[in-house]
């Protein structure tokens, strides 16, 4: 940018920001509009959708279900401190499972445990309710402070946070439940008893009762937590029918869900990263078809590779497609680690990464979902029992295969989203089922992370519009740390988030980026001076910026009058 160019911008943002002070009541006013119709939207689907679980279940009550969480929430803190899940494995899905046992594997392989104290819930609050003809979801977000630690496992030596600060952190914890279940009147699962039979429950890896022999963590009998977001992460969910492809699959499935596609994606991705952890395929075993399997423990052989501390920002069901002898389901999940390259034996950091990677899952076409078994998406597909072990690869009772997909999903492969090939649309009239990294409804995070990845040039930033990036990360609670790894990520060539390529998919994404940022308030200076940079990176004409901006805030304006009445 030259010193004249450089002169230019700072004036127009300039002016912007004493516009947004100083002037324009009119603008203040369409912005204020925006701000409380998007609030008043989203508290009515609240209480409406509070409302249509109360009708199905008059016993169920609100208050006491948020003190339910606030239970289960300390009781998975106690336990995770602790590295033993046992306490808590009968109200979270086996994706969530596999997640905490992956992680507590690695913690003590390094010799040291994450040490949570002092945990405190300051507040929790519904977020988002949602109801499809399979399950109720809750989304409940709880803002919690504690002392997080890491400590050593021989002589509880803390290696970071030394001092015992305490922190505040907020998080999205998604509570499922079958549709046809009721609320219980006396303890359930998050207290520990049998849902079914009332039964205490005995501490067991398995999640089954060992009085009346029910497998409780499936959804049917209460409510389970079924996924972890952070709050930069989140974002209100959309409907199954906006999946390319799943209406139609639907309509061979009668069982299928996004909910068991979600969950049965994460327990793949968690043990992929433990075979990627241990250096083997063996955690692949029971989860990936032996072709894949045998790709994995190729590349791996040539060149080793492991990541440590993944945290996983999302994963959702983006497309499912028919095939002749296999249908596919694909999960784009977003998540970030620090990678290392096993050199002469031993890891050498290559810093931190962000990846949006798909997650292709298959199963034998005409093979349907069992909808007894709930959300248990780590069990054996025939008889439902689980496996006893990450290595095996056919149940140990019925000798079902895990891993042929005649039965069940598997995975079949893993690529970067920019590899990814879009299957194409079901044939027929148009419909609304789409998917496209640059529409929808975006996350901060994952909006900054393409913003940062396309401004980047040569593994630099200019200090300019890496200050726009940090105005921007504050006005959306992005946590300091989380915007220091995607800085870090893309000096280091490990940003892999796809970039709009074309004035047509540019268009797209700012248009969805213009729209969350409108829904938050109004669109700030700092926003303003991001989006801008981004543009002219694209080479995206700036007046097209702002006929996007001036569209999008007149349709959010209409929108948000027809909420206010």
């Amino acid at each position: 940018m030259s010193k004249t160019e450089s002169v230019i911008w700072l004036a127009l943002a300039g002016a912007y920001f004493l516009i947004r002070i100083f002037g324009d009541p009119g603008q203040n006013n369409i912005d204020r509009t925006i701000t409380q119709g998007a609030a008043k939207a989203r508290d009515s689907k609240i209480v409406l959708g509070l409302a249509a679980i109360r009708k199905r279940d008059p016993k169920f009550d609100v208050t006491a279900f948020y003190d339910r969480v606030r239970n289960g929430f300390l009781k998975i803190q106690t336990a995770w401190s602790n590295q033993d899940m046992r306490p808590a494995r009968a109200f979270i899905s086996d994706g969530v499972y596999e997640r905490f046992d992956i992680y507590l594997l690695m913690q003590k392989a390094m010799g040291i445990r994450n040490k949570m104290s002092d945990v405190r819930i300051i507040k929790a609050n519904c977020v988002q309710v949602e109801s499809d003809e399979h399950f109720d979801t809750i989304h409940v977000g709880i803002t919690a402070s504690a002392v997080d630690q890491d400590v050593t496992l021989d002589d509880e030596t803390p290696v970071r946070n030394r001092i015992g600060n305490p922190e505040s952190f907020v998080e999205v914890w998604s509570f499922l439940r079958a549709q046809g279940a009721r609320t219980l009147a006396r303890p359930g699962l998050m207290e520990g008893y049998c849902p079914n039979c009332g039964a205490p429950l005995q501490i067991a890896d398995a999640a089954k009762c060992g009085h009346c022999n029910s497998w409780i963590n499936s959804g049917e009998y209460d409510w389970i937590l079924s996924e972890i977001t952070q709050s930069c992460e989140w974002r209100i969910r959309e409907t199954a029918t906006h999946i390319q492809g799943f209406e139609a699959a639907k309509r061979r499935d009668p069982g299928l869900n996004a909910q068991f596609l979600e969950d049965r994606a994460s327990v793949m991705f968690w043990r992929w990263q433990a075979a990627h952890w241990e250096e083997n395929g063996q955690s692949l075993n029971g989860a990936a078809h032996p072709d894949y399997l045998s790709r994995f423990n190729q590349k791996q052989a040539f060149d080793k590779i492991i990541y440590r501390n993944a945290a996983v920002g999302s994963a959702e069901i983006i497309a499912v497609e028919p095939g002749k002898d296999f249908d596919k389901a694909h999960a784009l999940i977003r998540w970030s680690a620090e990678r290392f390259r096993i050199s002469k034996g031993e890891p050498v950091s290559q810093g931190q990464v962000l990846y949006n990677y798909v997650f292709t899952m298959s199963r034998k076409a005409g093979a349907t979902t069992e909808a007894k078994y709930g959300l248990r998406s780590s069990i054996c597909p025939s008889c439902g029992a689980p496996p006893s072990d990450r290595s095996q690869s056919g149940c140990e009772f019925c000798r079902t295969p895990f891993n042929d997909g005649s039965r069940s999903w598997v995975l079949t492969d893993v690529v970067p989203q920019g590899q990814w090939i879009k299957p194409e649309a079901p044939a027929g009239p148009p419909s609304h089922e789409t998917y496209s990294g640059f529409t929808g409804v975006l996350r901060p995070e994952n909006a900054l992370a393409v913003l940062i990845g396309a401004m980047i040039i040569d593994q630099k930033i200019d200090p300019r519009e890496e200050d726009f990036a940090r105005a921007y990360a504050r006005k959306h609670r992005i946590p300091p740390d989380r915007l220091e790894n995607l800085l870090g990520a893309a000096r280091t060539g490990g940003l892999e988030v796809p970039t709009p390529q074309g004035e047509k998919e540019a268009e797209a994404f700012l248009q969805a980026i213009v729209r969350m940022s409108l829904a938050d308030g109004d669109l700030s200076a700092p926003e303003l001076n991001t989006l801008t940079a981004f543009s002219r990176q694209l080479k995206f004409p700036e007046e097209n910026l702002k006929k996007i901006i001036d569209s999008e805030r007149n349709y959010m304006y209409q929108w948000a009058k027809r909420h206010l009445g």
